[in-house]
């Protein structure tokens, strides 16, 4: 008879490692499963946002990573059609640090996977899960090891495994059955560029968006993303896509350096899985469609629901019921904290991904831009909200709204004399926005009339999401979450 554990993770990245070392750290009997194993041979830097190092300090394993950071990040440029548009700086005034960390993303994993394995939890790298049955008491977890079939055995599984997760399949989810966040990328040596964030949007590239994630060791993340669902396939291949970027935007930029890595593709879902819970499992992550539809991250939304996650599953062993209505406790604390948040980007994305749309978002983009460049507390509530650091569903609070738009008259000022030819007069400046704002929506609207079905469906979408959210704003209950990180 195999050991059963109380608790058997999943995937081992960012979200199935925070969960094992906390769950470990409160006695929990865990085994760690990753089908792959350590050293992952990766060049990658990633942007860990301030979100991730906030989670992470409450892990216990800050800073091990910020020992290993390339770059320490307080600001991200916007560029527009190849021009600069707005340096954003994080907010100093929330409960989240006002900086963003650069870490190889192998190193990243490694510090997380250990900090498991320190915590008590028990490490099997080198295991392909198949796929997970619950048997009353317990779960199966059926998986293949070094060519060999094998099975474990839990009283909760946590399905950790990202956007093709075998432990979601196995609870009756369909994988990629909704809009998609895609993007492909490579790595730079030699860039004569400052450490930094840039975000570049173009007519060419929306509803897609290029970044390029530049270390202080003079190596930089390059890549195109986009959100795609049937009703809005991407017109070309990312691929291409990421070359036109390259040899347009980034033409300067990458002047002198070398590519040193591939382009490798990434996906990850967006949209809410059938079941986040059920008998005996729980899902996290990518796994449970819970990165940002806005930015995309993905990193700092995998630990905080770990720390959900780690919270339900105590409770649970406790009670000795691990049955999902024993387990629902992890849905109700995602649902309380994270669930708006996570509903208002979904409505972002869904406007943005509609490409007809893209003059009125880019003329609406260049306006927030001017502000934002011309008034630094609007803008780091602007960079904020995209970020997350600043609580997403503010765009949908007056007050919020009220408090973050420019008070003084001549910020107002700036944008009517940078939509005026001679800069000068703020009349004619009115006057030309105006027309740019009407020729914009005219242009969209030109654009929707073109796929009438597809933009009805569209609207029709829109406009159910965002009653969901108006109606969970209004009723839903809120989960205590004051025990977490014990």
């Amino acid at each position: 008879m195999s050991t059963l554990y109380d608790v058997i993770v999943v995937g081992a990245g960012a979200g199935g490692s925070a969960a094992a070392s906390l769950l470990a750290r409160q006695g929990a009997d865990v085994l760690l499963l990753d089908k792959s194993a350590p050293p992952r041979d990766t060049v990658r830097c990633d942007g860990l946002m301030p979100q991730g190092v906030y989670w992470l300090d409450r892990l216990g394993c800050a800073p091990e990573v910020v020992a290993e950071a390339r770059g320490c990040i307080k600001s991200c440029d916007l560029y527009l059609e190849g021009d600069h548009l707005l340096t954003g700086r994080f907010p100093d005034d929330t409960a989240y640090p006002d900086f963003a960390l650069l870490v190889l993303r192998c190193r990243f994993n490694e510090i997380l996977q250990a900090h498991a394995v320190s915590s008590g939890a028990r490490f099997e790298g080198g295991t392909l899960v198949r796929g997970v049955a619950w048997e009353g008491d317990g779960v199966r977890v059926f998986a293949d090891a070094d060519g060999k079939a094998v099975e474990h055995r839990a009283r909760i599984v946590i399905g950790a495994d990202g956007p093709s997760s075998a432990v979601s399949r196995s609870i009756g989810n369909s994988l990629k059955d909704g809009v998609l966040g895609l993007s492909v990328r490579t790595t730079y040596a030699g860039v004569k560029c400052d450490a930094g964030i840039r975000v570049y949007f173009n007519r060419d590239l929306f509803p897609s968006y290029g970044w390029m994630f530049i270390d202080e060791h003079q190596s930089a993340c390059v890549g195109v993303g986009c959100a795609v669902d049937p009703k809005f396939p991407p017109a070309d291949n990312l691929g291409p896509a990421l070359r036109q970027f390259i040899d347009t935007d980034l033409k300067a930029a990458l002047d002198g350096a070398r590519r040193i890595g591939p382009f490798s593709g990434g996906i990850a879902p967006h949209f809410r899985p059938k079941a986040m819970v059920a008998d005996g499992v729980l899902l996290i992550g990518d796994a449970a469609g819970q990165a940002d539809p806005l930015n995309r991250g993905g990193i700092h939304t995998a630990i905080e629901s770990a720390f959900y996650a780690a919270d339900a599953c105590r409770l649970a062993l406790e009670a000795g019921d691990f049955s999902r209505a024993g387990l629902a406790r992890y849905q109700a604390l995602w649902s309380t904290h994270s669930e708006s948040d996570w509903r208002t980007s979904e409505i972002f994305m869904s406007l943005a991904k509609n490409p007809g749309l893209k003059d009125l978002a880019l003329f609406l983009l260049q306006q927030v831009g001017t502000l934002g460049e011309a008034d630094p507390r609007f803008a780091g509530f602007a960079s904020g909200v995209f970020s997350g650091v600043v609580s997403q569903s503010s765009w949908l609070s007056a007050r919020a709204l009220y408090q973050a738009a420019p008070k003084d008259l001549g910020t107002w000022a700036t944008l009517l004399r940078e939509n005026s030819s001679t800069r000068s007069s703020a009349t004619a400046g009115a006057v030309r926005l105006l027309s740019a704002a009407v020729a914009s929506a005219a242009r969209s609207g030109a654009g929707l009339a073109r796929k009438p079905a597809a933009s009805l469906d569209w609207a029709l979408e829109v406009l159910t999401k965002t009653i969901t959210l108006a109606d969970r704003r209004f009723s839903t209950p809120h989960a205590s979450a004051s025990s977490l990180g014990t």
